[in-house]
């Protein structure tokens, strides 16, 4: 039976947090709200997950009532924060920001930043690195706007570029506050934008955000506005820094305008969602079918009604192979929704009763139409690709555009890295899969010969003393591990013992390197593992990563926003590790590269049963023959390599029904 339920965005779930290797890693717990867990780390670059988008005059409507761009300082704007002297919020200046954890970032960039922009930061407000003797403090604050005159504004909108990294929780610290009684009460509206929560990350530079303040604002004569930053003092928000610029207050331009924002393939709030998914655990027709997620809003001044949502899932041919509509009999504006906070998105979930039949890719689609005429119809539309696999459970896309890097001791020369690692969690609706291992792709910037393994934990009762269920020997990195763009084939890495996987629970899959056991910053390793990964691609929580704690320990922080490019295998293959054996003398692969064929030319020690087989970097079957018995001495066969895909494969012989010997082959064209 469908069923169609629409539920407001509320705080997605706070997994768990911490872990962990055995020796390698002290083994802490995520805190609560009340538990502070602090992250300090320098901080890179290069983990940027938004793209800047700067509103045109033409959006704003010109019914612009107020603008700053701080060329003149904070001006007639009001400063407070819990330092004895007001120095956390600063005039950004030449350097900023400044802390030790982030003096080596960019400066904030926008339209005016060169006149002029303001930061809380906190990082340097801390005064150094946090150790126990510079224990990390918390911090809190607003930056409160002049009155402002909004009464000839039917609705209100609030924009601002901004620029920061906070710590410690995957909640955001930053707020948009309003006032319409000279300051006697507050609304707390959301402030950090079109950026997914997450501890340690950079948001955009600048991230140009909108708040539409309508509920409080609209036909108000005596507004404030006030920047907050854990203005609610929640113990934990320490460090790291807030950048904003180019703030402007003016009426919504648009009177209708629905927009979907997101589209998911499961229930993020209760579970996760996957871009593959093994046909093994595909949710059954009688179950509900696959589950569609549409995260939409009204973002016109007007209230929509009758609003139609259509979705369409269609193959890799383009064929329809599901469609249905769901209806929203009435969708309010900002400005006329019932409660104040208006809810930044509206989630409905609908179990569409369908389910795959075969593996392949498919495309979801959603349509959203209203009574009204909308203005920018090309946001109604939103499509998202999923793949159901024979037995590859994973949630990054083949659109690997970041590369996660190692984190460097501070001051080490040469260079060493801390401890890391990466990891996503996944459950089983379905009872009957085992795990077998994992498949990866690692960055071009990993070091050659660097030691790694694989581990999985069941983590139901969260990371902290979470029992590990499969877990690999150690590799040691190679070549044909990295992959640049994400078009290569995952490399499978096998677990020692394949490990039942229980319905209900969960589980972590996670790749570490395997330094010297250590529980402070210590030296480590001259080597890192990087990984690629998809950016922005984590909505559903499902992603960790290790990182030092305010007490130099090592733990695992949730709420990453990127998908790393790691997947568990629920079939057994077989790994592409060179093997030798006793039966064979040499084995001769030639050309290599080929583009027609390849020639294979071996010798035998003895007369023996010989076969063959070529697999590809992740473990697949792609031809296999049996030969039979071959005397000892030199034979030759040819492989028809045209037949074959672009790519890296794996040329083994299988000799007395043992692989032998293993040699890689590059095909092109």
């Amino acid at each position: 039976m469908l069923y169609l339920s629409i539920i407001k965005e509320k705080m997605k779930k706070q997994i768990l947090s911490a872990l962990f290797f055995a020796a390698a890693f002290t083994v802490i717990a995520q805190k609560n709200n009340n538990e502070p867990l602090h992250a300090p780390k320098v901080v890179q670059p290069q983990e940027i997950r938004q793209t800047p988008v700067t509103a045109t005059a033409a959006d704003r409507g010109g019914a612009i009532v107020f603008t700053e761009d701080f060329s003149n300082g904070f001006g007639s704007w009001l400063p407070w924060d819990s330092s004895a002297d007001t120095s956390i919020w600063m005039v950004a200046n030449a350097n900023s920001p400044a802390g030790a954890y982030t003096s080596s970032a960019p400066a904030m960039t926008g339209p005016t930043t060169s006149t002029g922009w303001v930061i809380f930061d906190a990082d340097l407000y801390q005064g150094g690195t946090i150790s126990a003797t510079n224990p990390a403090e918390d911090v809190y604050g607003w930056l409160q706007s002049p009155a402002i005159d909004c009464s000839t504004l039917s609705s209100v909108v609030v924009e601002y570029n901004q620029y920061f990294i906070y710590c410690c929780f995957s909640a955001s610290p930053l707020t948009v506050e309003v006032s319409n009684d000279g300051g006697v009460t507050w609304v707390v509206f959301p402030g950090h934008g079109d950026f997914s929560p997450s501890a340690n990350s950079f948001s955009a530079n600048p991230l140009n955000t909108t708040v539409d303040i309508s509920c409080v604002a609209a036909n108000q004569p005596n507004v404030l506005v006030r920047f907050g930053y854990n203005t609610a003092q929640t113990s934990g928000y320490s460090h790291y820094f807030w950048g904003l610029d180019d703030i402007s207050v003016y009426g919504n331009p648009k009177t209708n305008d629905i927009e979907v924002r997101q589209i998911t393939n499961g229930d993020v709030f209760n579970v996760w969602e996957y871009r593959l998914t093994p046909m093994e655990q595909r949710i059954t027709s009688a179950d509900g079918g696959q589950m569609v997620g549409i995260l939409s809003r009204n973002v016109g001044s007007a209230n929509q009604t009758n609003v139609n949502v259509q979705i369409d899932i269609t193959d890799a041919s383009g064929t329809v192979v599901h469609s249905q509509t769901e209806v929203i009999a009435d969708m309010p504006s900002y400005a006329n929704a019932p409660e104040c906070p208006a809810f930044v998105n509206d989630t409905m979930y609908v179990n569409t009763g369908w389910e795959p039949t075969a593996t392949g890719v498919y495309t979801i689609t959603v349509t959203m139409t209203a009574d009204s005429t909308d203005e920018t119809p090309a946001n109604n539309v939103m499509s998202r690709v999923i793949e159901f696999s024979a037995d590859e459970y994973g949630h990054d896309d083949t659109a690997l555009d970041i590369e996660l890097t190692a984190t460097t001791v501070d001051g080490s020369n040469p260079v060493v890295y801390e401890p890391h690692g990466y990891g996503t969690f996944f459950h089983f609706p379905y009872p009957g899969s085992f795990a077998y291992g994992s498949t990866v792709l690692m960055g071009n910037n990993s070091d050659i010969g660097a030691y790694f393994s694989t581990v999985l934990y069941q983590a139901t009762d969260g990371l902290n003393n979470a029992p590990g269920v499969a877990a690999s020997n150690e590799f040691e990195l190679t070549q044909q591990m990295i992959g640049t763009t994400g078009s290569e084939p995952f490399y499978y890495l096998p677990f020692a013992d394949p490990a039942e996987m229980l319905p209900g629970e969960v589980y972590f899959n996670c790749v570490i390197t395997n330094p010297e056991a250590t529980s402070t910053p210590t030296a480590t390793t001259d080597l890192q593992m990087t990984m690629l990964a998809q950016d922005n691609a984590d909505s559903d929580n499902s992603t960790a990563e290790i990182s030092r704690t305010g007490s130099n320990t090592y733990a695992w922080f949730t709420s990453r926003s990127y998908s790393p490019a790691l997947r568990l295998i629920l079939s057994e293959r077989v790994s592409v590790d060179e093997i030798n054996g006793e039966s064979l003398q040499t084995f001769k692969l030639f050309p290599n590269p080929a583009v027609q064929v390849a020639q294979v030319q071996y010798t035998l020690k003895q007369n023996v049963a010989v076969a063959y087989e070529v697999r590809d970097l992740q473990g697949k079957l792609v031809t296999y023959s049996n030969l039979g018995i071959k005397n000892a001495g030199t034979h030759s066969l040819e492989l028809p390599v045209s037949q074959w895909g672009v790519g890296q494969y794996q040329v083994s012989l299988v000799v007395d029904g043992k692989k032998m010997y293993t040699k890689a082959l590059q095909v092109t064209k």
